[in-house]
């Protein structure tokens, strides 16, 4: 039983890892769609200077996807880097 346990464990985490890769995308999408729509949201609403840090590099790690931009490889890269803990949460 343990050993079936610590496999669903790893299958959890794993899946977990992939919903909060697909969120971050999600936020990505979100910020830039925001500001194209009103260019001055940030400054309406502001932010930590944590959080606003963690966009910033959350910009830079991941593009706009738009037209067509195949999602998976930006997907996989997230990925990778949340599982090396490159990305600086707080």
């Amino acid at each position: 039983m343990g050993t079936i346990a610590a496999r669903d464990c790893l299958l959890v985490l794993e899946l977990t890892e992939q919903v909060a890769a697909a969120l971050l995308i999600a936020v990505r999408q979100g910020i830039e769609l925001r500001q194209k729509q009103n260019p001055d949201f940030m400054e309406e609403n502001p932010m930590s200077k944590e959080a606003t840090e963690f966009v910033k590099n959350l910009c830079n790690l991941i593009p706009f996807i738009q037209g067509g931009l195949p999602v998976e490889p930006i997907l996989r890269r997230l990925l990778r880097t949340i599982q090396s803990q490159d990305l600086l949460l707080y």
